[in-house]
């Protein structure tokens, strides 16, 4: 299973350089944070928006939807951990100038029976019991599927994601869920709720387990965009080894993006998958990087000790830590997996098949949190550079030293108090896989707390120059190990300035009491794949959080001059308010 929360809460902070220091601000700001985690019960369709400037004319006609946990209770009973929160998707439709809102939980049917009882009847991934202690949990390994950390389109649905599940069906116009998928049988689908992603290898019993509805396919919840091939978005699915080595499964599907016709995409027989084993791996890689040639995965050092869960003691993110072992000695490393996307002959269309994984040592124990793009060396076919967004060394190694899960403390967290958790830093390595050596370089020689990294869109497995992320503190202040605070702002890094280290060249705080989510990009204009790419011509489109008005808008922000604030702002009506959430996607204008 793959938790997320740290990875996420404790992955963007606001910049010191801008933010106020008064104590009192300070605590009214962590209220605020806690208020952006309240429960939304109410559904939404088709609110007009008021909106506040021009909406730019190359967002007229697309959709903007994001997924993100958004219940929190069951009968009284508070979730043990904000990413067990019930999935609620929203979209922002655009045209002619106007805007209008939706919002709707992901109504699985574990959502239903939740619903019907108002009661938890359902453990999940990070620490929510049945009522009824041990005796009521143990030996209950079915897991609940909140369905709450992205969205993603294919043929004529969205989909919401969850990263130990399978995708989950929606009308993109109503937000209606129309149940689990198979993405038109390229996944094992289990015929119960809540299986585990799993493998045993021997095809008999996997067969049995299936059967019984134990065993499934986990669709991570973040798929990946090749700019040279704009048809296809690549999903990717994995299954965890439950005996022998530790080792995970993963399987690389190409999902076509154009209406071929108005049949459903079941219909269409799936090409075959690229698939591989991260060998030595326990623990899910929660995100992907795709290069023209290679998907990339880094995996964290850790260990997971999945008898409490099976005990009925804890959820199963809880059960996985950072490895002292692979962590503490000297040498210690974390590895980057690399997949070859194409087949023997270097071609990459059409091309299926197991291919053998190579991990590469780093040589430090970097955690990773979010992939933000990949490019192969144009003149050395062996040499790859990675963007990633990473827990650095020094935090890797006092959480391992101190035996935390990657979890750490959500109330610590939801209270706003980041004292136990790292800042998260850029981070580029370069990957020589001839040499199976890696060079890693901290981007911003100050150490800036960036997450949610991003590059324009038509740049996807190109090399790129601009990175657009939530933007924490501008410096660690000496400390690789610093403490982050709640995102405020957004940030542009130019990571060819100052001789390759970066340099922060653009920047936009949304006001002492507001807190910034996950931004979109989307590119200004369309191009062709041979033609050069303006990366800072993109807008930025994000929920923004007000602390003082308990109430969610939206902000366009044009890439180009992040600074001078919103080109447009649209207001969902006072006190009307979506949790700080996950990712999101944007549908292009039909005529794109």
């Amino acid at each position: 299973m793959c938790p997320t929360a740290p990875l996420l809460l404790t992955a963007t902070s606001s910049s010191a350089a801008l933010l106020p220091t008064s104590s009192s601000l300070a605590a009214q700001l962590r209220q605020d944070w806690r208020s952006a985690f309240a429960t939304q019960p109410l559904e939404f369709s088709r609110l007009s928006l008021r909106i506040d400037g021009v909406l730019p004319e190359e967002l007229r006609g697309g959709t903007f939807f994001k997924n993100a946990p958004a219940r929190f209770e069951r009968g009284g009973i508070e979730y043990a951990h904000w990413l067990d929160g019930d999935g609620y998707v929203t979209s922002l439709a655009l045209d002619d100038g106007m805007a209008t809102w939706s919002a709707r939980y992901v109504r699985t049917d574990a959502f239903d029976n939740e619903d019907a009882s108002d009661a938890v009847e359902w453990r999940t991934t990070f620490g929510t019991q049945k009522p009824g202690g041990v005796l009521a949990n143990a030996m209950d390994i079915k897991l609940k599927s909140p369905a709450n950390t992205n969205v993603m389109l294919f043929g004529d649905k969205l989909y919401a994601l969850w990263e130990a599940g399978p995708p989950y069906a929606l009308d993109p116009h109503t937000l209606e869920c129309q149940g689990a998928s198979d993405l038109g049988g390229r996944l094992r689908l289990s015929s119960s709720h809540g299986a585990l992603p799993g493998t045993v290898g021997v095809a008999a019993v996997d067969r049995l387990l299936e059967a019984a509805g134990l065993l499934t396919d986990a669709c991570s919840a973040h798929p990946r965009e090749d700019a040279r091939d704009r048809q296809n978005t690549v999903a990717w699915s994995w299954r965890q080894r439950l005996v022998g080595e530790p080792a995970i499964e993963v399987a690389l599907h190409n999902l076509p993006m154009a209406h071929a016709s108005d049949d459903d995409e079941a219909t269409a027989a799936p090409a075959e998958p690229v698939t591989s084993t991260l060998h030595g791996v326990a623990f899910a890689p929660h995100d992907m990087a795709l290069s023209r040639a290679r998907a990339l995965f880094v995996a964290s050092p850790t260990r997971v000790d999945i008898l409490p869960f099976i005990l009925g003691i804890r959820g199963p993110a809880q059960c996985s830590v950072f490895d002292k072992a692979a962590t503490l000695p000297a040498g210690s490393t974390s590895y980057i997996h690399v997949v070859p996307r194409t087949d023997g002959n270097g071609q990459l269309d059409g091309a299926g098949g197991h291919r053998e994984a190579l991990a590469v040592a780093i040589g430090q124990p970097f955690h990773p949190v979010h992939s933000c793009n990949a490019w192969d060396d144009e003149s050395d076919g062996s040499r790859v550079q990675l963007l990633v967004s990473c827990w650095p060394p020094a935090a890797v190694r006092r959480l391992a030293f101190v035996g935390s899960s990657l979890l750490g403390s959500w109330e610590e967290l939801r209270d706003g108090d980041f004292s136990g958790v790292p800042m998260t830093n850029l981070v580029r390595f370069e990957i020589d896989t001839r040499s199976e050596r890696v060079i890693s370089h901290a981007i911003l020689a100050d150490g800036a707390q960036l997450d949610h990294p991003k590059v324009h869109p038509r740049v996807h497995t190109r090399e790129s120059r601009f990175v657009f992320a939530t933007l924490g503190r501008h410096d660690n202040g000496g400390d690789e190990d610093a403490t982050p605070r709640p995102p405020q702002s957004f940030g542009c890094v130019d990571l060819a300035a100052a001789g390759g280290s970066g340099e922060l060249v653009d920047a936009w705080h949304a006001g002492p009491r507001r807190l910034v989510d996950e931004a979109t990009l989307v590119a200004m204009a369309p191009a062709d794949a041979s033609e050069d790419v303006d990366e800072r011509a993109v807008w930025l489109i994000a929920p923004i959080f007000d602390g003082e008005t308990r109430t969610t808008s939206y902000v366009v922000l044009d890439g180009r001059r992040l600074s001078d604030g919103p080109v447009c702002e649209l207001h969902l009506p006072e006190g009307t308010f979506v949790p700080w959430g996950l990712h999101g996607c944007w549908q292009e204008p039909a005529s794109s």
